[in-house]
């Protein structure tokens, strides 16, 4: 069965909007599992509806890659600003977790969208409130928080005068696994060609064992980098292409979404990276949403600093883009998945 529920408004204040929601799915995530503690859709914006389904998406890709890859699941915390991460981070600890999602780009986070895969409580939202990654700055508006459980304590720390903070809870979040990616068919309206896409359901996840999977460089040092090529490649295919996404130390550090060519695409990311002043650039990994049609693109992450690189293959001068990154007296380690089977492309709607 579905229901019907009328939004605040849609894209922009002058748009009505309503949601169509299932009420009778076995899905976890599904808009009827969550509990919006006495909030109508009457005070949810359609950006607020887009902004939680992307942010749980971001966060169920980060946690399958890890369940595939070093088969267990960390604590995550991903900021959103209009559809696309702008911080993300695992960690050991929920607290960890919190201070890497906002120390990728504490000011992006101003007045965005945080989901998290752990309870919040008056500590972590203190962290979430003022937390910048180097001091402890003014206090951060956060316009929309989902958690597993947000205490009360939480919410007055993070009280809005404004505006009313928009929260949700769904105790699925802390248990975050592949099986809950969507598999049902997507649908995506094209209304200026009277048309209608269908398509099949995106439930790749980045396996880092796969045999396609070609490694160019030390295997030592690409072993030690594989946490963070996990957390960029996770980032990258749940944002909007083209994307290169940088990490370092369990936390997105830059990430450019939606650029037109994956040299400014590595330029974008590398100029979000230097607004960090990090201590140190070693260890600093890239992951591209498909391949690098020439050297260029490399050529640019790697005078930024970066160690290690996951694109795809299948571009017509792949072998440039081989010999440049394993050439020199500091090479790019690069990995290379097939296009095909790893290509990332997200976000494309009509």
């Amino acid at each position: 069965m579905k229901k019907t529920a009328k939004l605040k408004y849609g894209e922009n204040q002058r748009l009505s909007g309503a949601v169509r929601y299932e009420t009778d799915t076995k899905n976890p995530l599904a808009l009827s599992k969550w509990n919006w503690h006495g909030m109508s859709m009457r005070e949810v914006s359609k950006i607020s509806l887009t902004d939680l389904s992307r942010g749980v998406r971001t966060a169920t890709q980060i946690a399958a890659t890890f369940e595939k890859n070093f088969k267990k699941v960390p604590y995550i915390a991903v900021g959103m600003k209009h559809g696309n991460p702008c911080g993300a981070a695992v960690g050991k600890t929920p607290a960890e977790a919190m201070k890497g999602m906002i120390a990728g780009n504490p000011r992006a986070l101003f007045g965005g969208f945080v989901v998290t895969t752990f309870p919040v409580d008056a500590k972590l939202a203190d962290i979430l409130r003022r937390y910048d990654g180097t001091r402890m700055g003014a206090p951060r508006p956060i316009a929309f928080l989902a958690a597993p459980a947000i205490s009360p304590e939480a919410l007055a720390a993070l009280h809005r005068k404004s505006r009313p903070l928009i929260y949700a809870t769904n105790p699925a979040l802390a248990a975050l696994r592949a099986a809950m990616l969507p598999s049902t068919p997507r649908h995506e309206p094209l209304p200026i060609l009277s048309a209608e896409i269908v398509e099949d359901a995106d439930t790749y996840v980045l396996d880092l064992a796969h045999p396609e999977l070609a490694v160019y460089g030390k295997k030592a040092a690409w072993k030690k980098a594989l946490p963070d090529i996990a957390l960029a490649a996770a980032v990258a295919a749940t944002s909007t292409s083209n994307t290169v996404t940088l990490a370092k130390g369990g936390k997105i550090v830059g990430n450019a979404i939606g650029q037109q060519d994956r040299v400014g695409a590595c330029e974008l990311a590398l100029k979000q990276l230097s607004r960090l002043e990090l201590p140190s650039r070693k260890g600093l990994v890239a992951a591209s949403d498909s391949f690098f049609p020439m050297p260029d693109g490399p050529a640019t992450l790697r005078k930024g600093g970066v160690e290690a690189l996951l694109a795809t293959s299948g571009a017509q001068n792949d072998a440039k883009v081989i010999e440049y990154c394993t050439s020199g007296k500091t090479p790019l380690l690069l990995a290379l998945i097939p296009d095909r089977v790893g290509r990332g492309f997200y976000g494309h709607t009509g």
